[in-house]
């Protein structure tokens, strides 16, 4: 069992360590041009200052949706990290190709945040040659729990805290609105959030140089359930921090979790087991 957390640029540059780094199992690092997260991943240059600094297994997050275009630097950077002692979240084809090619499967975990979502998916594409996978944070508890109860010869994870990420899209949402509102100003405020009329909730919404997102409006941690898929054999458990105060013991609480300890629940949304959608009530 691991417990995967993902790292943020300014955890580097701060002077304080971040006790949840030295307490997860693996260190998981956005990649700069191959993550979705670009806001907080890394160069390629700085990755073993990383490694040095926490003496950890390090995970590497590629899961951008690629483009043609964007394969300049999937070449250029891929080949060099494949050879390294990484393991790498991803969600597009094209890395497939290439750890095939370079005949390193091994290293390539399947992950995706709305995709995988039973045990037909896996075998298919453990047919392929895959056998490590993220399940989707959409799957429900018994969904998970068939999942593991099926599986041969593979490896299962999830995301068991953090905001879950609701939508994704390339077009620049936030920039079209802003440029369509220039009486707006954002004067270099980062904390987002957007409301519709129809719902109480406050979801956080970002943009990067790529792509535009929004997220779920409370952190999602079902830590009733997580004893239960460890029990199943479930192998990795992914905190994903962003937006997240490096000060709250995330890893701690998912040991706990983990532990069978009782977590206190209000601040959290744990809809694999009330059947909550992750979204809000309508």
């Amino acid at each position: 069992m691991k417990i995967l957390y993902l790292f943020k640029e300014d955890d580097l540059r701060s002077k304080i360590r971040n006790p949840n780094l030295d307490a997860c199992d693996v260190i998981v690092i956005a990649v700069k041009y191959l993550s979705t997260r670009d806001d907080i991943a890394l160069q390629y240059e700085v990755l073993d200052k990383v490694k040095n600094k926490y003496n950890k297994e390090i995970y590497l997050l590629i899961d951008r949706p690629l483009e043609e275009k964007d394969k300049i630097a999937a070449n250029l950077y891929f080949p060099l990290l494949i050879k390294q002692n990484y393991h790498f979240l991803f969600s597009d084809f094209y890395y497939f190709i290439k750890a095939k090619e370079y005949n390193a499967l091994e290293k390539m975990i399947y992950y995706s945040p709305t995709l995988l979502l039973n045990s037909y998916e896996i075998e298919t594409l453990k047919q392929l040659g895959l056998n490590k996978f993220i399940i989707s944070k959409d799957c429900e508890y018994n969904g998970y729990l068939n999942i593991l109860e099926n599986r041969k010869n593979c490896q299962i994870g999830m995301m068991c805290f953090g905001y879950p990420q609701l939508y994704m899209s390339k077009r620049k949402m936030l920039s079209l609105f802003l440029d369509e509102h220039r009486d707006i100003k954002l004067n270099g405020q980062k904390e987002l959030t957007l409301k519709e009329s129809s719902r109480a909730q406050y979801f956080k919404i970002h943009e990067d140089n790529y792509l535009f997102y929004i997220f779920s409006d409370k952190i999602f941690f079902p830590s009733q359930a997580l004893k239960d898929f460890l029990d199943r054999g479930m192998e990795y458990f992914f905190i994903d921090s962003s937006f997240i105060n490096e000060n709250m013991p995330m890893v701690e609480l998912v040991r706990k979790a983990l532990n069978g300890e009782s977590v206190q629940e209000e601040n959290f949304s744990s809809y694999l087991l009330n059947q909550e959608i992750v979204y809000g009530q309508d």
